[in-house]
């Protein structure tokens, strides 16, 4: 999460952009009230920490624009959309509402791969020895009634049920013990 923290480059899920935008502002924060509290208690800042302040400062705007641009690459937008924060009143919360709310795009897009792992359901790897086309091409033939061109065996291996087999599945409460089924309420079966 935390690799090319300072990198405009690249994709950044929701989670990850939330968890490290509260860091940089915890820091941000907690910078701003150093500088109020030193200026009341102790008057005037000497240089260093006055450099000090300024540094941190234009790191954590650095930051916040690396963070935002990854996020917004996540959901397929240029990182000119972070100019949205000089849009007075209602950019900030649009780029807020952008960042948090819209899920990022499945599979790689122009700006890179997903982080989250969604190029497994878009075809490009296998799922229990079977890719995506072919378990598309299964439900296809199930749904049609037709018999598989696959042999019985190979179908069983899938962990697919034969073509024209049911399956069925039941479900019913047995109590522990083989006793006779009490009327229960909720979740957790309080009776």
């Amino acid at each position: 999460m935390l690799e090319n923290f300072y990198s405009p480059k690249g994709r950044m899920g929701r989670i990850d952009w939330l968890i490290c935008s509260i860091l940089t502002f915890l820091i941000a924060f907690g910078s701003l009230v150093f500088l109020v509290t030193y200026k009341k208690l102790y008057g005037p800042m000497p240089l260093g920490v006055s450099l000090l302040m300024i540094v941190i400062g234009l790191a954590m705007i650095w930051a916040n624009f690396c963070l935002s641009s990854r996020r917004l690459h996540d959901i397929d937008r240029s990182a000119w959309w972070y100019m949205l924060l000089f849009v007075p009143l209602i950019g900030g919360a649009v780029l807020f509402v952008l960042c948090l709310f819209f899920p990022g795009t499945q599979g790689a897009n122009r700006f890179g791969p997903s982080r989250s792992g969604g190029e497994a359901h878009a075809g490009s790897g296998a799922v229990s020895g079977l890719t995506a086309d072919e378990i598309d091409e299964l439900i296809r033939r199930h749904a049609a009634g037709q018999s598989s061109s696959g042999s019985r065996t190979a179908m069983s291996a899938s962990g697919l049920p034969p073509q024209g087999q049911p399956v069925v599945v039941e479900k019913r409460r047995v109590p522990p013990g083989g006793g006779t089924a009490r009327t229960t309420f909720g979740r957790r079966g309080l009776v």
